[in-house]
């Protein structure tokens, strides 16, 4: 669909109300038809083909209209209350209960399939994002086949479609092709979600291909990126990282010479050893794991903190006091 931007257009369709689109069929949805010379219509839109918009002007009426696309200057749809609720669980991380809901909007916008970035596509593509947040790779996959992204035309979209490619390799494990394929991405500039996205990706390929300590810097890259948002990632990326701190040979021999006379500081197993200390108190600390709790299995490394560290966080405790008084 052709979205009317326009300062005018937007306060005509803030001044509407929504009665009509409540009182109709689901099928219908709202919107507003600007014709060339600027006129607008109110308009329960039924759907479209190529070259042609149907409509109605009343819920109730028996009659459909049709206007040709090109003698339209714009066209404005209001989200319909189905694909509303479906978003609305999207946001709420209710993925399993949005992925049903939005197969029910494809199945009432398949008539606004001709339109770009219609109700029908994005659901599709809401589907997808709900699968790869689920980690649901081999669903991601199977509807990924029949999914055709061509009326998307949100580059932010067509980027996320692209790196689809990156989570079927994982889907498929063929660790040596994804990490060619997040090579090919590291001069792209991509939007921080995408880029937690393709760093996670390819800690899963340097971790596969036995470069673990490659893969902690992908990790904290992942990490890092995007904090906020990409929370599941970043949880993800973080228990990736102490699992394979938890099974590096050269930790567990720090661990086991920790504070007595045969520690030896300089040792690549003791640095080790305390990135695996700060990543856990930062997981508790900074709640990195957003919700979910650090494993037992990895609180081990909490008491593992390093002499230097103790001062180090004892200097931030005494500065906050000073700066509170």
């Amino acid at each position: 669909m052709k979205i009317l931007k326009s300062i005018v257009g937007l306060a005509i369709a803030s001044s509407l109300t929504l009665n009509a689109q409540t009182k109709s069929s689901d099928k219908l949805v709202s919107g507003i038809l600007i014709n060339a010379n600027g006129q607008y219509v109110r308009a329960l839109v039924l759907g479209s083909t190529k070259k042609e918009v149907y409509y109605k002007t009343n819920p109730n009426s028996t009659q459909t209209l049709k206007v040709k696309r090109t003698s339209l200057s714009g066209l404005f749809l209001f989200d319909p209350k189905p694909y509303r609720e479906a978003r609305a669980l999207y946001k709420g991380r209710k993925y399993t209960e949005a992925i049903e809901q939005f197969k029910k909007c494809q199945e009432l916008y398949k008539n606004f399939r001709e339109l770009d970035d219609n109700f029908y596509t994005l659901s599709g593509y809401y589907q997808l994002e709900c699968y790869r947040k689920l980690y649901d790779f081999e669903s991601l996959s199977k509807t990924l086949e029949l999914f055709i992204g061509d009326k998307l035309t949100r580059p932010s979209h067509q980027t996320q479609l692209a790196v689809y490619k990156l989570w079927d390799a994982v889907h498929t494990k063929n660790w040596s092709r994804l990490d060619l394929m997040c090579k090919e991405w590291d001069k792209k500039q991509v939007p921080i979600s995408v880029r937690t996205q393709i760093e996670y990706c390819h800690g899963l390929a340097l971790e596969g291909l036995g470069k673990k300590t490659e893969a902690l810097n992908a990790y904290a890259k992942a990490m890092t990126a995007d904090f906020t948002k990409s929370d599941s990632i970043v949880r993800q990326a973080a228990l990736n990282s102490l699992r394979i701190y938890a099974d590096d040979e050269e930790i567990k021999l720090a661990m086991k010479l920790w504070k007595t006379e045969d520690e030896d500081k300089q040792s690549a197993g003791y640095g080790k050893l305390a990135e695996a200390n700060a990543l856990a108190r930062i997981y508790e600390k900074a709640d990195l794991g957003a919700g979910v709790a650090l494993p037992s299995k990895y609180k081990v490394f909490l008491k593992y903190i390093t002499d230097e560290m103790k001062e180090h966080l004892k200097e931030k405790e005494d500065a906050a006091k000073e700066d509170s008084k």
